[in-house]
């Protein structure tokens, strides 16, 4: 096929197509003067000067040092000299990066931008592409010396409380929330931006009809208030992870291994994991068995009809056993040793006391020591 005959056509036979059209002016832009690629290249170089490639290699290579050795001047003299990665240049280390990167990126930008022009791309977008692309990266690069230097700031805070007013899962919700607004802010912000450059009105995106939108808040409405009940079950402390609770509603019980926005993982004692909704433990009773400092221990015991006059001293004998346990809680907690009725000639004695432990293997050793003292008596006194 003959270039220059497919040049020479006629308008009426390329109007109709307009593949052939842009197949045809690209010809045309190809054999007049210089190519269309060493135009592109021409308009490439001419973004950027020798000059400023080596400014921008040079912060590249220099910036984490350049912040090292400010730090070292700042605090030559003082007293306290925290370390670089505790001060504020040292959590500033990563936007400051983002920052020097953030030239060669525009460029690498701005090539994209011509490279879409000469392909004729960009006519079929609205606004200025470029300017938006720097408004978005510098949203980008603000928010996140504003998060560090609240990373920052709260850190501080944090070396100002003592142990045991400090919670790790409090600070970290907090500092999550935080990080939210802050992104939130830069985010809503970025948007209103686009919409702006793109000629796109922001309220016809959420304006996609009142029943289409009340539908989509009734779906949002149940995992909204798992959310929030994440959100209440950080802050309120009503158990944290590693602890055993249970649902006043559910006799389950389990150890806390995840707490989650919208769920809790619980290990039950089968070694099986159960997932429950963090709004089932706001609206529910939740017992804490890991805070509970004592725990019920219920026992009956028999003794025969025929030995009825060994039971004020078995009764007696007992109860003294269990107020001198260091494991049983008599001070403050009712203890109870009582007859309490008949079973085939025999005796009962009910036994009702409180075990010391902060969990369930305490519990367990001070249930079997009680037991087997208990078990001692009755054998010593039936054996008389």
């Amino acid at each position: 096929v003959d270039v220059k005959e497919i040049l020479q056509l006629p308008n009426e036979a390329v109007t109709r197509s307009p593949l052939i059209s842009s197949f045809v002016i690209q010809l045309k832009s190809m054999f007049n003067g210089r190519s269309h690629e060493g135009r592109l290249l021409d308009q490439i170089g001419q973004l950027m000067s020798l000059t400023d490639v080596i400014i921008m290699v040079a912060l590249i290579f220099s910036y984490k040092p350049a912040l090292k050795m400010i730090h070292k001047t700042v605090h030559a003299f003082s007293k306290e000299r925290p370390s670089y990665e505790k001060s504020l240049l040292g959590y500033l280390e990563d936007p400051v990066k983002y920052l020097v990167y953030f030239p060669p990126f525009l460029y690498l930008a701005d090539v994209i931008v011509l490279m879409i022009h000469f392909t004729g791309i960009d006519f079929h977008i609205k606004g200025n592409l470029p300017h938006l692309i720097f408004t978005i990266a510098t949203l980008g690069i603000t928010g996140s010396f504003v998060t560090r230097i609240k990373d920052w700031f709260f850190s501080r805070l944090r070396r100002t409380l003592s142990p045991s007013e400090r919670d790790s899962a409090t600070e970290q919700v907090t500092d999550e929330l935080a990080s939210a607004i802050i992104w939130a802010f830069f985010g809503t912000f970025g948007l209103e931006i686009i919409t702006k450059e793109l000629q796109v009105g922001i309220g016809s995106i959420f304006a996609l009809g009142g029943i289409g939108s009340a539908s989509f808040v009734l779906a949002l409405r149940s995992s909204m208030e798992n959310w929030i009940g994440g959100l209440l079950l950080k802050f309120q402390n009503k158990f944290r992870v590693g602890e055993r609770v249970s649902l006043a509603t559910d006799a389950d019980a389990g150890t806390v291994e995840e707490i989650s926005y919208l769920s809790t993982k619980l290990r039950k004692d089968d070694d099986s994991y159960i997932t429950i909704p963090n709004a089932k433990f706001i609206q529910s009773e939740v017992v804490n068995w890991s805070r509970t400092p004592v725990r019920l221990f219920k026992t009956s015991v028999l003794i025969p009809s025929a030995k009825s006059d060994l039971l004020p001293t078995c009764i007696e004998s007992i109860r003294r056993c269990l107020q001198d346990d260091v494991g049983v809680e008599a001070e403050h907690r009712e203890l109870l040793v009582s007859a309490t009725g008949f079973i085939e000639g025999n005796i009962i004695i009910e036994i009702q006391a409180r075990l010391k432990g902060s969990n369930d293997q305490e519990v367990s050793v001070v249930r079997t020591q009680v037991v087997t003292k208990i078990s001692k008596i009755l054998n010593d006194l039936l054996s008389q």
